[in-house]
């Protein structure tokens, strides 16, 4: 399973991971549009309790899978949250997105 630039996943729809609680793991350098440009992500727009943000959800191969948010006012890069019991570490996430 690759996704359209040659990366190790696939995106699916960020309401598909809402069937599990997530955990914030770390922030990754890229901005949505990096991420949109280096590993063919689109992002949906969105409003919650916190503030207006852009969210997209991957899957990789091993069924691992993330949502991807990038908070209107907050930090630079992009928040990955993840299912509780994921141990990967942040820069591991970031290289498998990425390919750097």
């Amino acid at each position: 399973m690759m996704n359209v630039a040659g990366r190790p996943f696939r995106q699916i729809p960020v309401d598909e991971t809402a069937r599990v609680r997530r955990r914030s793991i770390g922030l990754i350098a890229p901005e949505p549009d990096e991420l949109r440009r280096l590993a063919g992500l689109e992002f949906e727009t969105g409003i919650d309790d916190l503030d207006a943000y852009r969210a997209a959800g991957i899957q990789f191969v091993d069924g691992r899978d993330y949502v991807l948010v990038r908070y209107a006012t907050g930090p630079a890069g992009t928040l990955v949250m993840a299912s509780p019991d994921d141990e990967t570490p942040i820069e591991a996430v970031e290289r498998e997105l990425t390919g750097r």
